[in-house]
């Protein structure tokens, strides 16, 4: 490296994307997107799966984990964070088939915004923490962008 600049093929990558709920990094849950994982079945590729990396900072609590996720729950998720922005709805749910990662939003009438959900460091059988964040509406718009950029079908 010379100049602060980088050499290599991943300089020329796009930065993957993350969706980040809460403000600081004291108090928020963060999952980052490492890519997609290889198919390990010609005849049924798996190209919907996600590496992803998630990273807690609830209350005194502090974690990361990584776990594969489905392009297709951000894009559910994508539309109930829509309709919550558009009021049709009060509430909205991030769920995964391995249930490493889950939380609800609920908007009350005021535009507050309570956030609780679970992470579990293991699929099916790891520990288990359950958080609450108290945030408001304006962490909406960014969410929605985050879901569905992470949703998008890889380019190429």
């Amino acid at each position: 490296m010379r100049d602060g600049q980088d050499s290599g093929r991943a300089a020329n990558l796009p930065a993957m994307p993350s969706l980040v709920v809460g403000g600081t990094e004291f108090e928020r849950v963060a999952i980052h997107v490492r890519g997609s994982a290889p198919s390990v079945d010609w005849e049924r590729p798996y190209e919907d799966w996600i590496g992803a990396d998630v990273e807690l900072a609830v209350g005194g609590f502090r974690g990361a984990f990584s776990c594969m996720l489905f392009a297709a729950d951000f894009r559910r998720f994508a539309d109930e964070l829509r309709a919550m922005q558009r009021g049709a709805r009060n509430e909205a749910a991030f769920t995964t088939l391995e249930e490493q990662i889950g939380f609800e939003l609920r908007v009350d009438a005021r535009g507050h915004m309570a956030v609780t959900g679970e992470a579990c460091d293991r699929d099916g059988i790891g520990n288990v923490l359950r958080w609450r964040l108290d945030l408001d509406q304006t962490f909406l718009p960014e969410l929605i962008r985050a879901a569905e950029a992470i949703a998008a079908p890889p380019a190429g």
